[in-house]
């Protein structure tokens, strides 16, 4: 419908005007044109013909004024309105109800349909009836609502097609969320997510960090930064998601929009570029992790030697063979934590959650894994005070950061063949750990320095560094929330500072080992299963005193001692030839459970990720090799009851 009223016979009542006001109507139609109003007086008997046309409302309409004074009013109408706004002025003319204000179109001399809003009033002008019409020209805010509708339009095409999901949230639960929201939490449609709540699709230890960074926000905190979940979509993929949060206001009341973007292919080829780099720090640590183990294995060997002669001869006292067999033991414990750092370092992958590290440890190590290489060109001192608190990330990622670091600060010594590499530590207050990896050697270029943290960018000969080191570095602070920097001077040497914010509270320190004096034990059926003959023999013979020990080489050899046996414990090497431990353990779950609850798996690592990833979710125990009785006799205990 052309015309359509917008009120009704009561709209705008007011107080009556004051009459006989002197100048009164002038100052009214003088308001009116300044308002943009343009004012036609229109006699309605005995002829419909206009008394009194302002210039406003002839520029309306395209008309002079004496040209829009001798028009006929309804010639201005388009023809499907005559019909409606005729029976307007006539209930106006009989002085009936009628609505006071509509929108409807005029036709100007070109033919140009121009939209109006009419504003109406009866008055009687020489004893007859006429119509004072107040006209106000829309075109200018129709063309500001298309543009508005243009722009929502463009705007809500723009959000459902982003490529980064877009979710609104009140109270926790999702009002809106567009494609790319739905498609990258799997539930197809995004209707489907209304009414739910974007945090029941992320990992159980990291809902509760979502909660507090909202509600934060929703206090009038700032906007949220980049934040990494772990999520897993309706589809069953697991995923790592990284939110950006902001609180958002309209007519419904305040929102909170978290921007997601699916970063899990790129987590994983972050991961890979890792690994690289470790593979290229174990290369350049090769001769000293070497030389770690080979300068115990000496003294081993030596004090196994020596222990056999003074067996032989007889007459040794049994004070002299235990401090002898003290020195073998503190040699095997270097070695085993030479390999377990080694083994931690490899397979950094970054944490699975929230985890703690202490700085000292972390730092002690990676001192002791590049020592040899920085002992090749100069010296290596480390100072590191008690009582760091402990930081927020992956001890082994923060393991790689400063081994890194500490093997360019020894790579730049290498032109002068001698210096200093300090590696040390200071509080900052009780909210961060600054470390400092410093040395006195070549130092590095002024037109350098912006790209040194740059992927792939170094300043080694050709074939000697593969560029990523120092990214990593940049790249695991940054997301533990520090900050690394670096001050260096062309032959003068160079300071890298990495600052950690802290855990504000303290590491329990772990008790020394202590070797608890031998009780009565219940004794128990064992089946050892390993390819190692030797391994085997060893854990019969610490075994046997107090248990009855059965051992296999093989899966089948194995089953078989279980079938007979029933034992109540199963010591099961993962990787046996033929059928593997994991295979066996599935099988015993399918055929014998009761037996499969009695399995402690044994490793000495595996290069396979899927072994890997077994181990870390399987519900049974792991021995890890090298390790202790206690641990043996502990795990015995626990599986057989």
């Amino acid at each position: 419908m052309t015309a359509s009223p917008v009120g009704g016979d009561n709209r705008g009542v007011a107080s009556t005007p004051p009459r006989d006001v002197p100048g009164l109507g002038d100052a009214v139609l003088a308001a009116a044109e300044n308002a943009g109003l343009g004012v036609f007086v229109t006699r309605l008997s005995p002829e419909v013909r206009n008394v009194y046309v302002s210039s406003r409302a002839a520029e309306i309409i395209g008309l002079s004024v004496d040209e829009a004074m001798a028009h006929d009013p309804m010639a201005m109408v388009p023809e499907e309105a005559v019909e409606e706004l005729t029976a307007l002025l006539a209930a106006q003319r009989d002085g009936s109800a009628t609505p006071t204000l509509l929108q409807t179109h005029v036709v100007d001399p070109s033919g140009e349909r121009v939209p109006v809003e009419l504003g109406f009033s009866t008055v009687s002008l020489e004893d007859a009836p006429a119509s004072v019409v107040f006209v106000r020209d829309l075109r200018q805010r129709r063309k500001t609502e298309e543009d508005l509708r243009r722009s929502e339009t463009r705007l809500r095409a723009l959000i459902a097609s982003a490529p980064d999901g877009i979710v609104m949230s009140r109270e926790r639960e999702i009002v809106y969320a567009n494609p790319a929201a739905a498609r990258l939490l799997g539930v197809g449609d995004p209707e489907r997510l209304v009414g739910r709540s974007f945090a029941e699709f992320l990992h159980p230890d990291d809902y509760r960090t979502m909660g507090q960074r909202v509600a934060t926000l929703e206090i009038g905190g700032p906007a949220l930064g980049p934040h990494e979940y772990r999520a897993r979509a309706e589809d069953g993929r697991a995923l790592v998601v990284e939110v950006t949060s902001i609180l958002f206001d309209d007519e419904n009341g305040p929102a909170v929009v978290g921007f997601a973007r699916d970063v899990t292919e790129s987590r994983r080829l972050q991961a890979q570029l890792m690994r690289a780099d470790r593979l290229a720090a174990l290369g350049t640590m090769a001769a000293g992790v070497a030389h770690e183990i080979n300068n115990p294995l000496a003294f081993m060997m030596l004090g196994v030697d020596a222990i056999e002669r003074m067996l032989e001869r007889g007459g040794s006292s049994l004070e002299q063979l235990r401090r002898m067999l003290d020195d073998v033991r503190h040699g095997v414990d270097r070695v085993a934590a030479t390999v377990r750092h080694l083994k931690a370092f490899s397979k950094a992958d970054g944490a699975t959650g929230p985890s703690v590290a202490d700085m000292a440890e972390v730092l002690e190590a990676a001192a002791r894994m590049t020592s040899h290489e920085v002992r090749q060109y100069g010296r290596l001192e480390l100072e590191v005070p008690d009582g760091l608190l402990p930081v927020r990330g992956d001890a082994a990622q923060l393991e790689q950061v400063f081994v890194n670091l500490l093997i360019n600060a020894a790579h730049a010594l290498e032109i002068k063949k001698t210096g200093t590499v300090r590696l040390g530590a200071r509080p900052i207050g009780e909210v961060a750990v600054e470390v400092t990896v410093e040395d006195d050697g070549s130092g590095i270029a002024e037109a350098d320095l912006a790209q040194v943290f740059d992927p792939f960018f170094t300043t080694k000969p050709v074939g000697t560094g593969t560029g990523l080191g120092l990214s990593i570095c940049h790249s695991v602070v940054t997301e533990l929330g520090g900050e690394i920097t670096v001050e260096s001077e062309l032959g003068k040497g160079s300071v890298f500072r990495v600052r950690l914010p802290t855990m504000r509270r303290a590491l329990t320190p772990a008790s020394p080992a202590r070797r608890a004096p031998r009780s009565r034990v219940e004794s128990r059926k064992v089946v050892v299963i390993d390819d190692e003959p030797a391994f085997l023999r060893a854990l019969e013979r610490l075994l046997v005193p107090d248990h009855e020990v059965f051992t296999a080489l093989d899966a089948d050899a194995g089953l078989a001692l279980i079938a007979q046996e029933s034992p109540d414990a199963i010591f099961l090497d993962v990787m046996l030839p033929g059928t593997n431990g994991i295979e066996l353990y599935e099988r015993l779950g399918r055929e014998r459970p009761e037996m499969a609850s009695r399995v402690v798996f044994v490793t000495g690592g595996s290069a396979r990720p899927s072994v890997e990833r077994f181990l870390a979710k399987v519900k049974q125990p792991v021995l890890h090799k090298p390790f202790e009785a206690e641990r043996v006799v502990a795990l015995l205990r626990r599986v057989a009851g």
